[in-house]
C-alpha cells in the first residue's frame, strides 16, 4: 500500500531535534531512505539553504564569539537609540511644560489685570454715585 505526504522543509535544527526524538523512541521506521521523516501525512525535510545550517555546522568558539559580538552590537545600538528617543521625549516634555507655565503665567497676569480693571471700574462707579448724590447733572456735557 502506498501513501503520499505533503513535504515541508524545516531548518536543520528542527529536523535534527525531531529525528533525534524519533530515533530515541525507536521510530526509525518513520525516516525513509532519503532522510524524509514521515509523520503520517506530514513529511519534514531538512532545508538546505538555511543560514542556520552554517551555524550548526560550525559551532567553533570563534563563531560563537562573533555571534555574541554582533548581538552585543545590536543591543548597544538599540540602547543608544532608546536613550536618544528618551532624550527627545524629555525635551518635548520640557517644552510642553514651559509653554504650560507661560500660559498660566499669562493667564494669572490677565486675571490680575482684570481684577485691577474691576477695582478701577468700581471706584469710578462710586465716584459717579457721589457726584449724583451732590446733585451734579451727569447728562450735561462737561465744560472746559
Amino acid at each position: 500500500m502506498t501513501h503520499t505526504y505533503a513535504l515541508l522543509e524545516v531548518s536543520p535544527l528542527v529536523y535534527a531535534a525531531i529525528k533525534d526524538k524519533l530515533l530515541a523512541a525507536a521510530y526509525d521506521h518513520a525516516i525513509d531512505a532519503d532522510g524524509v521523516i514521515d509523520l503520517h501525512g506530514l513529511g519534514l525535510k531538512r532545508e538546505e539553504s538555511s543560514t542556520e545550517a552554517a551555524v550548526v555546522a560550525s559551532n567553533s568558539p570563534e563563531k560563537i564569539l562573533e555571534a555574541a559580538a554582533k548581538l552585543h552590537e545590536t543591543i548597544t545600538d538599540t540602547k543608544a537609540k532608546l536613550l536618544l528617543s528618551l532624550e527627545a521625549a524629555l525635551k518635548v516634555g520640557y517644552h510642553m511644560r514651559r509653554a504650560q507655565k507661560n500660559y498660566f503665567a499669562t493667564k494669572t497676569e490677565r486675571r490680575a489685570m482684570l481684577i485691577e480693571s474691576k477695582r478701577l471700574e468700581a471706584a469710578f462707579d462710586r465716584r459717579l454715585a457721589e457726584l449724583k448724590a451732590q446733585g451734579v447733572d451727569l447728562d450735561e456735557p462737561p465744560r472746559f
